[in-house]
């Protein structure tokens, strides 16, 4: 291939990926506005009623709506951003929270960034000098008493535990998927949410897309008929890169493909027609991580 071809290529490759990017950004922007929303913000008022909500919801998140049985270690920071900036914190400062996480966060009026968590710190106050973000925390105690909430963009291993941690501090916590690395530890989140009142958010950012939208809104007025069979194929370069590589490491994630991009997929099905009654799986992982 000649130089011209080459560097045609590319540019289309670089403008493919930006466009993804910019959309994810989009998306997680309305997820995180979703929830900042009054009528999500009064879903744990005074009037709910003691029993306890687990839901998909249409607006995409997977929220759990929790009763007023508060106490006064946790206030609720969603009911107080009615009145001023909800004061957030993001968790991970790899590829996925530079490209989408932060730009989305600084977007939206009713949020104020307050600072960055990494263990690596150094990466860390790399990103807040670049987008003028005031604090830089090695770990989440250190600043917990400053924010409101938290955007858990770290790999999946990770996510139990760190959110267990800002539940246990009274924070509200937004978390990117996969929610966890087994339905176990999806559990116990769960029930820490539910214990502390807190909210817990997994962003399942393809009920924005357009065209998903679209779909379903035509699948749910009756235009496409009655559903018999729904055939998914997908498949782009795998786009921001995360840092640690996490998605080829079987240590820090027990599943390849599916457990990475195919759960949007699977997300949108469950979103589309609700849970499966019955399913059969097949991969090619032959004892590793699978690409198919």
């Amino acid at each position: 291939m000649d130089n011209s071809k080459s560097k045609k290529s590319d540019r289309k490759a670089l403008k493919l990926l930006d466009r993804k990017i910019q959309m994810g950004m989009s998306n997680i922007t309305e997820g995180l506005r979703r929830i900042l929303s009054p009528k999500f913000a009064r879903s744990g008022g005074e009037n709910q009623t003691t029993k306890p909500r687990i839901s998909t919801s249409r607006n995409g998140l997977s929220r759990r709506n929790h009763s007023s049985n508060r106490n006064a270690r946790y206030p609720n920071p969603l009911q107080a951003s009615l009145r001023a900036p909800l004061r957030l914190a993001i968790v991970g400062c790899g590829a996925v929270a530079e490209a989408i996480h932060i730009p989305a966060a600084l977007q939206l009026k009713d949020v104020r960034l307050v600072g960055l968590v990494d263990t690596d710190v150094s990466r860390a106050q790399a990103l807040a000098s670049k987008y003028g973000i005031d604090r830089v925390a090695s770990c989440m105690e250190d600043i917990a008493g400053q924010i409101d909430a938290v955007v858990l963009a770290t790999p999946p291993h990770a996510h139990s535990t760190l959110a267990h941690q800002a539940i246990k501090q009274g924070l509200h916590v937004f978390c990117e998927k996969p929610m966890a690395n087994s339905m176990a530890e999806c559990q116990l989140m769960l029930k820490a949410a539910h214990e502390a009142a807190r909210t817990l958010a997994v962003g399942h950012i393809y009920r924005f897309v357009p065209n998903r939208v679209h779909i379903w809104n035509l699948y749910k007025s009756g235009q496409l008929g009655r559903m018999i069979s729904v055939d998914v194929e997908q498949g782009d370069p795998f786009e921001p890169i995360p840092r640690t590589l996490y998605t080829l490491r079987k240590e820090m994630v027990p599943g390849g493909v599916l457990f990475n991009d195919g759960i949007h997929v699977l997300d949108m099905l469950f979103w589309w027609f609700g849970d499966p009654e019955t399913f059969d799986y097949r991969d090619d992982s032959l004892g590793g991580l699978e690409s198919n």
